[in-house]
This record gives structure tokens, C-alpha cells and sequence, in this order.
């Protein structure tokens, strides 16, 4: 039977309004925390014990500063501190030698400092570790926490947007617009118009393969007419974040090899039925709920078109399905129950009162929606 997107996100969206665990809401931090231990330990380890080397002599010549004159201290050879402290020999007037402690507290956040720019680390751990991710956050921080060398972490911060995840191309570079200091709203906007931007390229791409791969004409001008919407979403979202004094970033792609019929079919499952799909739902539900009457217009268009974007992943998968061998049938399957797994841990992110503005003033309803719609799109296999 063939799933009917039109039908499921009305009653999602009945079962949201109803539901009254959805009173209970909580606020991310803003910007939202994510760390790696595996980036200091794996990645960091060279630049840490490099800095800790410079961080002693620089310790060890600020702390001669209160000894008496002439005092000579010099880091102490081929140790590291076994406390969040530096270690250095001080020479005094008298000729009297001794190993003492500085900098016993602060060490880590001098540290922190030691190490320079963190953000390829931390971008590398949060790439590394969420491989499928369509949210893209904007590196904000990074600090060294815990007791340098021996146990301590690199924590690092991002400012995570909470717009619907849409169709992403393949080979999409993970940036994203920076977000706009004190103003959230301005930010959701930057990323929307730059994931929007993002989705043209992705139905372009989806029709040639498509036309390609002589999938029925129906489908491929579906999914030509899908990049012109996004072109329109992209302008509209673009020039609400320019209103707000933000700038868009546009997306970065690289070339990749032509895909198989299963490739496809997988990176459908993926960002069109679950991805594409949800982003139809959250705009409809953004709509109803945002505080600005722009916006709910603005929203109830997007969310009207994603909904055809979303019933055209659909499709994609009936067709797909007639012609891939059965036994590769529960590949696609799993695909889309990962991406929908995903989706409920990324979709509430940063969620807040702060962007009430654009209806996500509410994390909880957001998360509701993203495991009632993964039910509904899992039954549907």
C-alpha cells in the first residue's frame, strides 16, 4: 500500500496538540555542548604535549617574578606535572636548588590557550562520530578539562541549529552560516537558507540520476519541480536571516562517482523519507505555532512543499523496490530505521523558548513528533 504522506502528517500533527506530556519542556544550552574524548586522545595528544613543554617555561619565567632577585627557575627535565600544575627547578641567591609546583590552579585553561585553534579537532570528532548527520553545527569553543595529561578531556562547544533536516546532496561539506551573536532567530534562518540552498542541489542531482537510470518521467519532473522549491525556500529564509543582519553561507559540494540504483535508493531512504519527510511535519508544526505572522506564512508554504518532496521519497522507494532483487529490500529498511533514530536525538537540539519566534519554543513537542513520525515511517516497510 502506498505510504500517504498527505494523510500521516495531519495526524501526527492532531496527536502533537493533544498530547499532554508536551507541557513538560526543557531548554538546551545555547550554544549546545558536545564533547569528544577520543579527539584528545587520538588527535591532540602531539599538540598537547607540545603546549605543556612551551606552557612550562612560560610558567617557570612567570613564577621567578615573586621569588627573591636573582633566582633562576627552568622547567624540570623530561617530567609532566602528575597535578593540574607545572613543575620547575628554581635556582635561589644562595645557590640553594629545589623542585616546585606553579600554576596550581588555571592549568587546564592554560592549556586550553597553549593549543590555538581547537576547531579542526573538534570538527573532525563530531564528523567522526555522527557520520550521517544533516544538522551541521557551528564550532564555537573548545577547553581542555580534568587533570592535564593523565585524565582530561578536550570539551567542545557548538552552536546547534533546530531547523528540519531536508535533503542533503551527496558529497555535502559540513559548514554552516556562524550563528549571530544574542540573536538565535537570525541564526535558524542563515541555516535554513543554507540547508534549502544545499536541497537544490540534491534534486538536481536526484533527477539526473533518476533520468539516468530510466526511472518513470513522473518522478524525475517531480523532482526538478522540488529543486525549484527549494530555490524559492532558499530565497524567502535567506531574506528573512538578511533582516536580521545575518549572512547565509552556500553550501560546498564535492564531486562524487555516479550511484547505483541501490545507492540511491539508500540515500533516499534516508534523506527523503525520513529526513524530507520530518522537515514537512516540523514546518507545518512551526507554522501553527510560530509568533510571527511572516513567519507562519513563510512556514505554511515550505511545509505544504516539503510534503510533496517527502510523498516523492515515497514513491522513489515503491519504484526502487520493483527494481532491486527482494533480498536487498531490508537494506533500505535499516537505512531508514537508523535515520530515524537519529532523527529523534538531533531534531530537538537547541529547541528553546529563545526561538519561540519561529515555533520551536518547545524541545519536548519537537521530540514527540520526531518518535511518533519514525513509527509511522518504520510500520510503512
Amino acid at each position: 500500500m502506498r505510504f500517504d504522506l498527505a494523510t500521516t502528517i495531519p495526524f501526527l500533527l492532531g496527536l502533537c496538540g493533544s498530547a499532554g506530556a508536551l507541557t513538560g519542556c526543557y531548554s538546551c544550552p545555547h550554544p549546545s555542548e558536545y564533547s569528544s574524548s577520543a579527539t584528545v586522545h587520538n588527535g591532540l595528544q602531539e599538540e598537547v604535549m607540545k603546549a605543556l613543554g612551551d606552557l612550562h617555561i612560560a610558567l617557570c619565567d612567570e613564577y621567578c617574578t615573586t621569588l627573591p632577585a636573582d633566582s633562576v627557575c627552568t622547567p624540570t627535565p623530561g617530567e609532566l606535572p602528575k597535578e593540574t600544575s607545572a613543575r620547575c627547578n628554581v635556582t635561589y641567591p644562595d645557590g640553594t636548588v629545589s623542585t616546585e609546583s606553579t600554576a596550581s590552579t588555571g592549568y587546564a585553561a592554560a592549556l586550553s590557550n597553549g593549543l590555538g585553534d581547537c576547531e579542526t579537532f573538534c570538527r573532525d570528532a563530531y564528523n567522526a562520530q555522527n557520520p550521517e548527520a544533516t544538522i551541521h553545527p557551528s564550532f564555537d569553543s573548545c577547553e581542555v578539562i580534568g587533570n592535564v595529561p593523565y585524565d582530561y578531556d578536550l570539551q567542545c562547544l557548538f552552536f546547534v541549529g533546530c531547523q528540519g533536516a531536508g535533503r542533503a546532496p551527496r558529497g555535502l561539506i559540513r559548514d554552516a552560516a556562524g550563528p549571530v551573536a544574542g540573536d538565535p532567530v537570525a541564526t535558524y534562518w542563515a541555516e535554513m537558507a543554507y540547508l534549502e540552498r544545499a536541497s537544490i542541489v540534491a534534486f538536481e542531482e536526484l533527477a539526473e540520476d533518476l533520468a539516468r537510470l530510466g526511472a518513470p518521467s513522473d518522478l524525475v519532473d517531480r523532482a526538478l519541480a522540488a529543486a525549484g522549491d527549494e530555490r524559492e525556500h532558499a530565497r524567502v529564509c535567506g531574506g528573512l536571516a538578511e533582516a536580521r543582519g545575518a549572512s547565509p553561507a552556500s553550501p560546498r559540494v564535492t564531486e562524487v562517482p555516479s550511484r547505483t540504483l541501490l545507492d540511491i535508493a539508500l540515500h533516499n531512504a534516508r534523506h527523503g523519507c525520513v529526513n524530507e519527510s520530518f522537515a514537512a511535519l516540523e514546518a507545518l508544526y512551526q507554522a501553527a505555532n510560530a509568533e510571527d505572522p511572516e513567519v507562519r506564512e513563510a512556514l505554511t508554504r515550505i511545509g505544504h512543499d516539503e510534503t510533496r518532496h517527502g510523498q516523492l521519497a515515497w514513491d522513489i522507494d515503491a519504484w526502487a523496490r520493483t527494481a532491486l532483487d527482494p533480498e536487498l529490500h531490508s537494506l533500505l529498511d535499516q537505512e531508514r530505521a537508523r535515520a530515524a533514530e537519529q532523527l529523534v536525538i538531533e531534531a530537538p537540539r537547541a529547541c528553546g523558548p529563545r526561538l519561540s519566534e519561529v515555533g520551536l519554543g518547545r524541545p519536548s513537542a519537537i521530540r514527540f513528533l520526531a518518535r511518533a513520525f519514525g513509527e509511522q515511517a518504520l510500520s510503512a516497510a
